[in-house]
């Protein structure tokens, strides 16, 4: 064989390997673009279902909103005294008419509970004996 047509030969061979190649560089590239497309698709739709459960839950956070005014108002009103407390002693709630009782000023909430009502023998029937001790109490004047 000749020189030229070894070099044909050998150039005929590149150019089948280029392109081999280059159709298995676009399979790849195709590929990659389909999953581009499923992402994208799946980042859209999860969107869409975050915004929605976004709604639902400002629509729920509304709802709680006015339920607690709503209660909040039916404590203020009462003439009984009312205390609210956490299990860590915070009052989370006292009524104008506990704080009339106690003769307490007008913000007392978030105060520790034995700073307005102290622990004694004598306050067997208290809000934080009623937690300490799981039972509850009816009718414990003060």
């Amino acid at each position: 064989m000749e020189d030229k047509e070894i070099a044909e030969l050998e150039f005929s061979d590149e150019i089948g390997s280029f392109t081999e190649n280059y159709s298995s560089f676009n399979k790849i590239v195709n590929k990659l673009q389909r999953q581009y497309l499923t992402l994208k698709e799946t980042y859209s739709n999860q969107g869409t279902e975050l915004q929605e459960v976004n709604r639902e839950l400002q629509l729920l956070i509304s709802k709680n909103q006015a339920v607690t005014e709503f209660l909040d108002n039916i404590l203020d009103s009462l003439g009984s005294g009312v205390i609210a407390i956490n299990k860590n002693r915070k009052v989370t709630h006292l009524n104008p008419a506990a704080k009339r009782i106690l003769g307490l000023p007008a913000k007392n909430e978030n105060s520790h509970y034995l700073d307005i009502i102290p622990d004694t023998d004598a306050n067997a029937g208290s809000a934080w004996r009623t937690i300490v001790e799981n039972r509850t109490f009816e009718n414990a004047e003060k």
